[in-house]
């Protein structure tokens, strides 16, 4: 487990990165939604 951890992390990153648009996409629609929760 601890030795995958690494790999993982990295694969995390590079597909955050190829993917930045959807990334972006995913956290504004989230900020959106806690931000609206949060005003009632």
């Amino acid at each position: 487990m601890t030795r995958s951890f690494p790999f993982l992390l990295a694969e995390a990153v590079r597909n955050l990165r190829r993917h930045a648009l959807m990334t972006v996409a995913a956290i504004s629609a989230i900020a959106v939604a806690l931000t609206l929760i949060g005003a009632f």
